[in-house]
């Protein structure tokens, strides 16, 4: 991820969560990542969950940038890049097992191939 800021990629977080946005932004400064996202939107705060468009564009929203200058990496077809496409965002699908291989999307099995499609 670190590579991604130094490259100019700008990021963000999108995550179905049960948990306070505060707990949450806990665990991701407990790994020693919080300051590399930009924003998060977790569906605990705002009351929506993805596959949902209201939540990919509230966080559009709170990046301030158009839908289709953005890229949606998730791990789950219907649920992180399916509404994303529909709002016409670009989508990486990260299958690190493999196991998704029934749609047409791009697929990284890891960050490194990630990076080198970058």
């Amino acid at each position: 991820m670190i590579e991604l800021r130094n490259r100019g990629y700008r990021l963000g977080v999108i995550s179905n969560t049960c948990y306070f946005d505060d707990v949450m932004k806990h665990c991701f400064e407990r790994a020693n990542v919080f300051d590399l996202f930009e924003t998060y939107t977790f569906s605990y705060g705002i009351g929506i969950c993805k596959p949902r468009l209201e939540i990919f564009q509230t966080a559009l929203s709170k990046m301030c940038v158009d839908s289709s200058d953005c890229l949606m990496i998730g791990d789950n077809y219907k649920v992180d890049l399916e509404p994303a496409l529909e709002l016409g965002m670009k989508a990486i699908l990260y299958d690190r097992m493999s196991s998704q291989n029934d749609k047409e999307v791009m697929k990284v099995t890891s960050i490194r191939e990630l990076l080198a499609y970058l």
